[in-house]
């Protein structure tokens, strides 16, 4: 079973109505790409086993009703580096499309906030020194690091590694929370199929009960991104719900960082900091754990607003601003002077009894 490179652009160009101004011309780009190299998304690719893989592994950690829709669902993962996913049923079939951007995002979002937890315990007092920029090193690394995550989302320009400073303690925290993010949005896609949302019509159960962080009304496309969010969310066992949603928000917060600088992606989904907010208000409750993990939620929402207002405030300036504190150039190589430091002085960043991502059974 495979999709053609015509069934690909289709899926596509579908999105480019909706499309934010900025977002259109690399969308473009992917399109003419597809069709220039012929690409096909297969079941047997590496992206596709992965996917397939990481379904499997969650088996134990989904409620019996996902397990079973998992099981009807065939898995695409598609080698091109755009942000997006879909889910359809083509001929009975049903399928759910992911393209490679969301996992190198999600995986750089991982690795980066891993790293900088590290670099600012291991590594306070250390400075990077370039041409004239003078920072402490988690805080210019930081700064590289969306940097390069801003040019990626407007260009698709790779991104560079940052795990390869990580001991391997806080490589396997980071790799349980990239694949726990990526089952969360592979969950979410299963939620469109099974909800109807694929057809013209589709429930709308939560209308009217959508806590929000950033004023935005409300449309019924975007009602439906709230209740596959929940039905991804809720789909994972009672007991881990709340441990994961610190994994969730590597796929969430990267998204809603570019949002404050650059505006909604398009009408059709909701403000990602607006999504983060729904699933903490949906994880509400009285105990230790449950307090822990909201308050660790709101405080991402809460600078999320901040940069929001800082864009409100600015106009449309505030795209070049990043760049013009950091350019691209400048940010590849503070994160190599960084990663270099780092080698030679301890060899890799890591911590004994300090996981990132709470661990899950």
């Amino acid at each position: 079973m495979s999709i053609n490179s015509s069934e690909l652009i289709g899926l596509i160009r579908g999105t480019l109505p909706a499309a934010a101004p900025t977002e259109r011309p690399v969308i473009e780009t992917y399109i003419a790409f597809i069709d220039r190299q012929g690409v096909v998304a297969t079941l047997d690719s590496d992206h596709s086993r992965f996917l397939k893989r990481t379904a499997n592994n969650f088996q134990d950690r989904w409620e019996p009703d996902i397990s079973s829709e998992f099981q009807r669902a065939e898995l695409f993962g598609v080698d091109v580096p755009l942000i997006n996913a879909f889910a359809r049923e083509e001929e009975g079939v049903r399928q759910i499309i992911l393209f490679e951007g969301i996992q190198q995002v999600v995986l750089f979002y991982a690795h980066l906030i891993t790293a900088l937890n590290l670099l600012n315990i291991l590594r306070a007092d250390k400075y990077v020194n370039i041409d004239g920029w003078k920072e402490k090193e988690s805080a210019s690394f930081s700064l590289a690091a969306f940097s390069l995550l801003y040019e990626f989302m407007r260009t698709g320009q790779p991104l560079i590694a940052l795990g390869d400073i990580l001991g391997p303690n806080s490589l396997q925290n980071t790799k349980l929370g990239y694949e726990a993010a990526i089952a969360f949005v592979l969950a979410h896609e299963v939620g469109h199929l099974a909800l109807g949302h694929t057809g013209m019509s589709g429930a709308l159960s939560e209308r009217n009960y959508v806590t929000t962080a950033v004023k935005e009304d409300i449309n019924n496309y975007q009602q439906r991104e709230f209740e596959a969010d929940r039905y991804a969310l809720f789909g994972f066992r009672e007991d881990l719900r709340l441990p994961l949603m610190s994994s969730v928000l590597f796929f969430f917060a990267p998204m809603a960082f570019i949002e404050a600088f650059v505006g909604p992606n398009d009408p059709t989904h909701p403000l990602f900091t607006n999504r983060a907010a729904h699933l903490a208000s949906l994880l509400a409750n009285d105990t230790k754990d449950g307090i822990a993990v909201a308050s660790i939620i709101r405080s991402q929402i809460e600078g999320f607003k901040r940069l929001a207002a800082v864009r409100g405030e600015a106009g449309e300036d505030i795209r070049s601003r990043i760049h013009q504190t950091m350019p691209v150039e400048l940010a590849y190589r503070v994160i190599l002077a960084v990663k270099k430091a780092v080698k030679s002085d301890i060899g890799f960043l890591d911590m004994e009894n300090e996981p990132q991502v709470p661990e899950i059974s």
